[in-house]
């Protein structure tokens, strides 16, 4: 005699069985999006008209990147990134300058570093240089990308003032906004951060310019419809929308004008007004294009200012105080050669907060039967 099972049964048996595939599949399509899929740029259309090999590159280079919270390991050859002794994106530099060379400190997070670019010279500092040599001045301009990922205005201040002050600078550009506004900085916390490397500069004879980046939300650009879907998903480290957060950006604008110690200041919010082609890959990172666009607007801005300056003569031999040690305590906590290294519990959570983000498997099948 033959059991009927209840069709009450048979769909919970039904509604179990269709969990398990699609949590296996998830899995899958997770190892999947690890292995082929590891950089935010890929697959976006910025990046159309790349050539996948070239474009996987990229990827591995930012994924192969040795650094740790705080320093960028020195001595790096990739294939679209190379960081010299020094632990800073591009060609090698004298620690001691020429009496003819005026040089520039291009400081900030990602997005000054480059996170995408197709190589040192088409970062904003890559470009920068370019123009800069193209332009008619009395000494030779050296723009030193020191940017970092994950870099905001108070890590910055610390670079500044234990590293960048002994490399003889005579201009150092802070390109901030972004990652403090993620971050969840208030106002008068990044403000205090800006100044501290205004007063130092203006205290040491050296040029201090603060610049207020373009993002995707904190901006006029007509969006596309990716830069749009973007739009509205952007949010911070804490998953708060960006989009919320306009007036505390508009107040570091305002703060910033409070600062006289800073030789100058510049908005650049919505520079990409009149472009209408995509420019963002997410909510501040950019393609090349956009990178040019914005050297170009600095390059404009700081040219008169350029002209009248001239070249500080270190006498003092100030770039005797800066030693390699930090390089050398980032390299063992890379290398995991240190016993006492400090788990970043906050990374960790990120993470695996992405792999449990059920939105793959669409974009796993999409790719199979494409």
């Amino acid at each position: 005699m033959s059991m009927q099972v209840s069709y009450k049964k048979q769909f919970l048996f039904f509604s179990l069985f269709l969990i398990l595939i699609l949590g296996v599949l998830e899995i899958v399509a997770n190892v999947w999006w690890i292995n082929e899929t590891k950089c935010s740029f890929q697959n976006n259309e910025v990046f159309a008209q790349m050539n996948s090999d070239e474009l996987k590159r990229i990827c591995d280079d930012q994924i192969n990147l040795n650094m740790n919270e705080f320093f960028i390991l020195p001595d790096q050859d990739l294939n679209s990134i190379n960081i010299n002794s020094l632990g800073f994106r591009g060609d090698e530099f004298n620690i001691e300058k020429n009496d003819n060379t005026f040089r520039i400190f291009f400081v900030g997070g990602s997005t000054a570093f480059g996170s995408g670019s197709t190589s040192d010279k088409t970062t904003i500092p890559g470009y920068l240089q370019k123009l800069f040599e193209e332009r008619n001045f009395n000494y030779e301009i050296e723009v030193i990308n020191a940017g970092k990922g994950g870099f905001n205005s108070f890590l910055e201040q610390k670079l500044v003032l234990e590293n960048i002050q002994y490399l003889q600078p005579d201009l150092i550009i802070m390109y901030d906004g972004w990652n403090d506004i993620r971050a969840d900085y208030k106002p008068e916390f990044t403000y205090q951060n800006w100044k501290q490397v205004c007063d130092l500069g203006e205290n040491n004879d050296f040029d201090v310019v603060l610049i207020l980046q373009p993002t995707l939300v904190f901006g006029e650009k007509p969006l596309t419809k990716q830069e749009y879907a973007n739009f509205l998903v952007d949010s911070d480290f804490y998953g708060f929308k960006m989009t919320q957060k306009k007036d505390t950006y508009q107040q570091y604008w305002n703060k910033m004008n409070e600062i006289d110690s800073c030789t100058n200041i510049f908005d650049l919010r919505d520079i990409f007004k009149n472009v209408s082609q995509p420019i963002y890959y997410d909510g501040g990172h950019m393609s090349d294009n956009g990178n040019e666009i914005i050297a170009k607007k600095i390059a404009i801005v700081l040219e008169n200012q350029l002209k009248l300056s001239t070249p500080k003569n270190y006498v003092e031999n100030n770039f005797k105080n800066f030693s390699k040690e930090p390089f050398q305590k980032a390299i063992d906590v890379v290398t995991n050669e240190r016993e006492d290294q400090v788990i970043n519990f906050g990374r960790i959570y990120l993470e695996i907060k992405g792999l449990l983000t059920f939105y793959k498997t669409p974009i796993f099948l999409e790719s199979i039967f494409n």
